[in-house]
């Protein structure tokens, strides 16, 4: 054993060997495939000298490897380690390119001089030090790895959030482009988004969520993709591709066996209609929140959970009619039709009336302008707003701001000059109509906060 230990070395893989892995491969081969490494262990004869045991007992059954290459073998599709080739090649990409760079920088440094050296040292730390403060203000949805390439046509979304203990690791993850991440976070390759090459692949395990909705605002994804062939979704290395209803169980998407029991070994898809909200009283409407918090109470999607074996993936905001994420369902029930039916009418609803009155439906879910908002004019002056006529409709106690109270309202800061001499905004004199609410309070036309620039 000793000698063995003795002569054993790494050795690297090529990208022919890579691209001629299948599910039948060496284990090494294929550990090196998942975790995106370049070489792998081998003895004295070049044989391998990982195994399907020492794998196991060092990892441990529970480990998501194991998981879906040992435990699950042969589950495992052309489609899925095709995937796992798709992603391999980006991260090998990224990081050839973030070590180029790292050794550009480095001889650069080399023909700095001693005081240029410390002073560039000096900037970096307070950079350092301004980058941790900003941190604290981030929300922890922010805290995930994000990898991209050099043209932006390759990124890489890590769905494990890092806590704050990690986040230094994370900075130099992103800058050097390592792929050594599981020694130092817990960063599982198993539940990340991978944009390439205009398709979008979708690693997930037990435990993972994808809000469909958080996936278009804030990674800024492609609808068109999202819903189209040119997503894949793996609950592990299972393909989720949708299935039938089961007319026994409503609402339940899989397959039974000749015992009439859920066949646990191929996805089971559980959909749940959620409550559409475009109906509530607009005078309970917090006009406090995010405007894209209250545009969210007009969708209607629903909850899909996937059960495979004892795992179960959630995925938020998903859309019978588009199939989100390529993810077909075949209704066969009244209640799954009613959802259907739900959606469907909110979409055409609202078509209409985006093609009857653009401008109509652009309004009806502002909320006014209040009495502690900010207004100011096009040169940065303040208007001083004092709610009168508008003091009866309140928004968490503040009145809202009407059109008469708006007018003539006095603005103080306004830098305004013409050739040089000051000439500032004194007063409010011009309310556009495009400003108006659609419906009177108290006999005047309450303002909208999105319109609210529409004066003069």
């Amino acid at each position: 054993m000793d000698n063995i230990l003795f002569t054993a070395r790494l050795m690297f893989i090529t990208h022919d060997e890579i691209e001629n892995i299948n599910k039948d491969s060496s284990i090494a081969y294929l550990k090196a495939l998942y975790q995106c490494q370049d070489s792998i262990a081998v003895d004295y004869t070049q044989n391998t000298l990982l195994t399907n045991n020492i794998a196991t007992k060092n990892l441990g059954y529970k480990d998501d490897f194991v998981n879906i290459f040992i435990l699950d073998k042969e589950s495992l599709t052309t489609e899925y380690l095709d995937a796992r080739k798709a992603l391999y090649k980006s991260i090998m990409q990224i990081k050839e390119e973030r070590q180029g760079e790292y050794e550009r920088e480095q001889k650069r440094i080399h023909n700095l001089s001693y005081e240029e050296y410390e002073r560039e040292l000096k900037e970096i730390e307070r950079e350092q030090r301004q980058a941790r403060f900003n941190r604290k203000d981030k929300s922890k949805d922010s805290n995930h790895l994000i990898l991209e390439s050099n043209d932006k046509s390759i990124k890489i979304i890590f769905l494990d959030k890092i806590d704050s203990n990690q986040s230094s690791n994370v900075s130099s993850l992103r800058e050097v482009g390592t792929t050594s991440w599981q020694s130092t976070t817990n960063i599982s390759l198993s539940n990340l988004i991978h944009l390439h090459d205009n398709k979008i692949d979708i690693f997930t395990k037990n435990g993972s969520e994808i809000d469909i909705e958080s996936l278009m605002n804030k990674y800024h994804l492609d609808t068109n993709i999202l819903h189209s062939p040119n997503t894949q979704i793996f609950l592990y290395s299972h393909l989720l591709n949708g299935s039938k209803e089961i007319e026994s169980h409503p609402l339940y998407f899989g397959e039974l066996d000749n015992d009439g029991v859920f066949v646990e070994s191929k996805p089971i898809y559980y959909l749940q209609g959620n409550e559409d909200l475009s109906s509530a009283d607009s005078n309970t409407m917090n006009c406090h929140a995010d405007k894209s918090a209250r545009n969210d109470k007009n969708i209607s999607t629903s909850t899909l959970q996937v059960f495979l074996h004892s795992s179960t993936l959630t995925i938020l905001h998903y859309s019978l009619i588009h199939s989100s994420l390529h993810i077909k369902l075949e209704c066969n029930s009244s209640e799954s039709q009613e959802i259907e039916d739900k959606e469907k009418a909110l979409l055409e609803s609202k078509a209409k009336d985006s093609k009857e009155n653009k401008e109509s439906i652009s309004t009806a879910f502002l909320c006014p302008v209040l009495e502690d908002n900010e207004l100011k004019c096009p040169h940065n002056g303040r208007v001083q707003l004092k709610s009168k006529k508008g003091k009866s409709f309140q928004s968490q106690g503040i009145p809202m701001i009407l059109e008469s109270d708006l007018m003539n309202s006095s603005i103080v800061g306004c830098t305004h000059t013409i050739a040089g001499v000051p000439t500032p905004c004194s007063l409010v004199s011009v309310i556009l109509p495009s400003a108006r609410a659609l419906k009177r309070y108290n006999d005047d036309y309450p303002i909208m906060q999105d319109n609210a620039l529409s004066f003069g």
